[in-house]
């Protein structure tokens, strides 16, 4: 008896992550892709502000390219709907931290943007999507360019 009890508590003390990972890809061969910026926060509230962290890095393999990945954990409460946002900049001369701004219209990126609530104790990925048809297409911060 006293083991199923022990092992019943030692379970209830093992509860996942509560986190989203992104999982950030692209279309864009990795050469023409000068850097990635993520910008991340409370949705509605991350339009102007600066990027949390600037990749200069991309892995191809062949079929996409690899940005990498960015898990994000809540800050405080689990209902907040969290936003995030992935710039690329494409081509030379473009600079992610100037060009890929909204006071520049995004001109030579690419721009992705997801909003998510967290689940309680679980890990979710969410893919992101970097596509070239998307280069230059401005949209405002509640809706992103995707295939149609």
């Amino acid at each position: 008896m006293f083991g199923v009890m022990l092992s019943l508590v030692l379970l209830e003390g093992c509860l996942d992550a509560t986190q989203v990972t992104f999982d950030i890809t692209t279309d864009v061969p990795c050469d023409q892709i000068s850097g990635t910026s993520i910008t991340v926060g409370v949705a509605g509230q991350i339009e102007n502000n600066p990027p949390v962290t600037v990749v200069r890095d991309c892995r191809a393999d062949g079929t996409v390219g690899a940005v990498g990945t960015y898990s994000v954990i809540p800050h405080g409460s689990t209902d907040t709907v969290a936003a995030i946002k992935v710039a690329a900049a494409i081509g030379n001369g473009v600079d992610v931290e100037t060009d890929c701004t909204p006071g520049h219209e995004y001109q030579g990126c690419i721009v992705a943007r997801r909003s998510i609530t967290f689940v309680a104790h679980r890990g979710l990925t969410v893919p992101i999507q970097l596509l070239l048809i998307c280069k230059g297409v401005h949209c405002d911060e509640n809706t992103t360019c995707n295939r149609i």
